[in-house]
């Protein structure tokens, strides 16, 4: 076995020589040639465990002594440890949806494969264990929506009529594998929820809204440009597939990222609710972590002067989306207000006659309040003028 008497050294911590190396391993009937700092070691037959330069090392340290190596304490930084940024993003996430009114749950990591074709998913895409614990946890899951639908039945027939459930997990997908270790596939921090009321309990209305809301909740209120999820091409986005197969694609909208899905918020299909038995009034989300990390929570300050509050009613044709028609309207709004205001645009209500397709009227109440001062109505009309203006020119909508 090749070695040098620095690689002993370095890790007992003596300070030996090569003859004083020989000297010590000759006395168990090694046998050892020098040449200058190099040792060659040769055992004797009967001890097969000396194989590698470590083995010499712990050879040497027991013969010589390792009552004899020297005593000193490691040395530690008294400085702060820097703050797990996930671990802290996860402990905000869980305290904002508990105080909504969301149970956590933890699921097993693994999924039956009958899981998979109730939700839609392709089991070709997940890991497959080869020591699975039981026939219940055979593969690896995609997402982490499916474990929570699985859980919405067992929950409704033990008589909880309204709940929501959320989880942070990890999810795998068998085509992505780690950037650092190319050989371990990649795990992704995804954070799912579910929310679920019996009909007894259901109130009118979607269930979309009300899984949005919540979704608005963990993101800080950065929702505003959700695709609809029927709009977006998945030809190039095979996990994206698989997340949102259990999602309605009608009654779904998608979190979109460098033209890759981060995350799906919405109803979930027919098929899916036969299968898992879930109420009609279900909904959730699932979003990727990194999708929410930065978005800032801190708080703002309100004006000490008061708010005006108008409303804008516009007709629109009807292929145009109320998504197109907030940003429009809140970007010319940007342009015409005072500086040093705060401002709050959002839906109050959307019709469409009877006999008419072609058009609808959707609603908008703009509210706006000043640090410095004191808006008038004027002021205000004006600027929503001028958004109607803009809402004419660029979308044909007429001002009602």
């Amino acid at each position: 076995v090749p070695v040098t008497a620095d690689f002993i050294n370095a890790r007992l911590g003596f300070s030996l020589s090569p003859e004083d190396i020989k000297v010590i391993l000759e006395h168990v009937e090694f046998q050892v040639a020098i040449e200058g700092n190099k040792l060659s070691v040769t055992a004797p037959f009967w001890r097969t465990d000396i194989e590698t330069r470590e083995d010499v090392v712990e050879e040497v340290g027991r013969l010589y002594g390792f009552d004899k190596l020297p005593l000193e304490l490691p040395r530690r930084s008294v400085a702060p440890v820097q703050k797990d940024t996930t671990l802290t993003q996860k402990a905000v996430l869980r305290a904002e949806l508990s105080r909504a009114g969301a149970n956590e749950v933890l699921t097993y990591s693994f999924v039956h494969g009958d899981l998979f074709a109730k939700v839609g998913q392709d089991m070709m895409h997940a890991f497959k264990l080869s020591n699975a614990l039981s026939p219940d946890l055979q593969y690896y899951r995609l997402s982490l929506t499916p474990s929570l639908l699985d859980k919405v039945h067992i929950n409704i027939k033990a008589g909880y009529g309204q709940f929501a459930l959320f989880e942070m997990g990890r999810t795998h997908f068998r085509d992505e594998w780690d950037q650092v270790e190319p050989t371990i596939p990649n795990e992704d921090e995804h954070l799912a929820f579910i929310i679920a009321q019996d009909d007894k309990h259901a109130p009118d209305g979607a269930a979309y809204y009300q899984a949005r809301k919540y979704l608005q909740q963990v993101l800080g209120g950065a929702v505003g440009d959700l695709v609809p999820m029927q709009d977006f091409d998945f030809a190039t986005d095979e996990w994206g597939r698989q997340l949102t197969a259990p999602y309605e694609p009608k009654r779904s909208a998608l979190i979109i990222k460098d033209k890759m899905i981060w995350g799906v918020v919405g109803e979930f299909t027919s098929s899916v609710r036969r299968a898992l038995k879930l109420p009609r009034y279900t909904a959730g989300f699932e979003v990727h972590l990194d999708a929410i990390a930065g978005k800032s929570h801190a708080y703002v300050s309100l004006p000490r002067f008061p708010e005006v509050v108008q409303d804008l009613t516009l007709r629109t044709p009807s292929a145009v989306s109320y998504a197109t028609l907030r940003k429009l309207v809140w970007d010319e709004l940007g342009k015409v207000q005072p500086e040093h205001s705060l401002p709050t645009l959002g839906p109050l209500g959307l019709y469409q006659a009877e006999g008419d397709a072609e058009h609808r009227n959707i609603t908008l109440r703009f509210a706006l309040a000043n640090y410095d001062r004191t808006l008038t109505d004027a002021e205000v009309a004006t600027m929503l003028d001028a958004a109607a203006t803009a809402a004419k020119d660029k979308l044909g909508a007429e001002r009602v």
